[in-house]
């Protein structure tokens, strides 16, 4: 009688914590002004049940030429993976883009496509004795493209993008423990989705560091996940203008 309480409580632990299927990282807005501007950004991710962290940069090779890379992480919450936890899930993405930029006065129009792949495993208890668990992973190609605007004047700073995402799931997995549900069943079998997202920042900006509070939201999630039909993400992140530095460096030397 102890052991089937136990197991309909993990049972219960289990449902009650969602799949990951998809996440978005949040928008790369870069405050490209003029060649050989690059920046380094790092920062912390967080929605209702993941939490995460970020690395993003952003260069410009050529007059109005912009290249950058973003890395994502994420995590549930509740146990941060941990191996006696009754449910988990987790997740990364990694992916580059080339673009064109317009920089004016104070501000930045700017237009990035770009590519880059992304795991999601999830995983639930089916043993307390053993340990086993029932697993299942997602291996999902993203292309993407983003028209965005920054703004700075003063030490204030804020930005916005609008950015269509083309998901292809090329690989998947699970164990002869995990059942399937109907999205992962769905997402299997269909593949190829679009999804659309926007996002903002704002925050405030000096010569070599700024720092923002920004958001991801997906406007059709239940495309990918039915069960979703809010998904909003926030992040925090801090950015070291590289540029910046080498130009004050270089100043200081003696001729």
């Amino acid at each position: 009688m102890k052991k089937t309480i136990i197991f309909s409580c993990i049972s219960l632990l289990a449902l009650c914590c969602q799949p990951i299927y998809y996440k978005p990282n949040s928008l790369n807005i870069p405050d490209l002004q003029k060649k050989s501007d690059a920046t380094v950004s790092g920062g912390l991710y967080t929605d209702a049940y993941l939490s995460g962290t970020e690395f993003r940069t952003a260069f410009s090779p050529a007059k109005n030429v912009g290249l950058t890379f973003n890395y994502f992480n994420i995590f549930e919450k509740n146990d941060r993976n941990s191996s006696g936890s009754p449910a988990w899930g987790r997740g990364y993405l990694m992916e580059g883009g080339a673009g064109v930029y317009s920089a004016q006065n104070y501000s930045t129009i700017s237009f990035f496509g770009g590519y880059g792949r992304g795991v999601v495993e999830n995983a639930y208890l089916i043993s307390l004795q053993d340990g086993t668990y029932a697993r299942s992973s997602l291996t999902y190609d993203r292309w993407f493209l983003q028209p965005g605007w920054h703004f700075s004047v003063d030490h204030l700073s804020f930005g916005c993008a609008l950015r269509y995402i083309h998901l292809k799931y090329a690989k998947h997995h699970y164990n002869e423990l995990y059942t399937p549900d109907k999205d992962f069943t769905r997402i299997t079998k269909e593949r190829d989705f679009a999804l659309w997202e926007i996002g903002g920042l704002v925050g405030t900006r000096w010569r070599y560091f700024s720092a923002h509070i920004g958001g991801t939201y997906v406007l059709n999630p239940s495309v990918v996940d039915s069960r979703i039909f809010f998904n909003l993400a926030i992040n925090a992140t801090a950015t070291i203008n590289i540029s910046a530095i080498i130009e004050a460096a270089e100043k200081g030397k003696p001729d």
